[in-house]
This record gives C-alpha cells, sequence and structure tokens, in this order.
C-alpha cells in the first residue's frame, strides 16, 4: 500500500522484500534480542528503537488527518 517509487534509491520495494525474514519480518511487538549479544544486539536494539519511533511518526500523521 505504500507508495515506494518516490523513496531514495537504498530503499526499494525489492529491498524490503528481502529484508523482511527472520524476526523483522514478525510483528513489531514480537520483535525479540533473545540470543543476540555484543554487536549483533546493539545492531538490533537500534533498528527496533528506529522502527518504534517510525511507528510513533506514522500513528501521529494518521491521528492529525
Amino acid at each position: 500500500m505504500m507508495d515506494l517509487k518516490n523513496m531514495p534509491d537504498g530503499l526499494s520495494a525489492n529491498y524490503l522484500d528481502r529484508m523482511n525474514k527472520g524476526v523483522f519480518a514478525d510483528d513489531l511487538s514480537e520483535w525479540t534480542s533473545t540470543g543476540l549479544s555484543g554487536m549483533k544486539r546493539s545492531e538490533f536494539t537500534d533498528i527496533k528503537e528506529t522502527a518504534e519511533k517510525f511507528g510513533e511518526i506514522i500513528d501521529e500523521t494518521r491521528h492529525n488527518e
């Protein structure tokens, strides 16, 4: 439903399809860092926090429409 043709070159529908696997394919509320440590855990935490903030922005935008 998202109009991705205007997204930056690094973010495309094909890229999102390839990345939609593992924990990141689950609902955000189900994401867990269980079994991760060190750099992998840090990367996961950064991605999850970014996704949560993005969700908040989407919710605010919907609320303001």
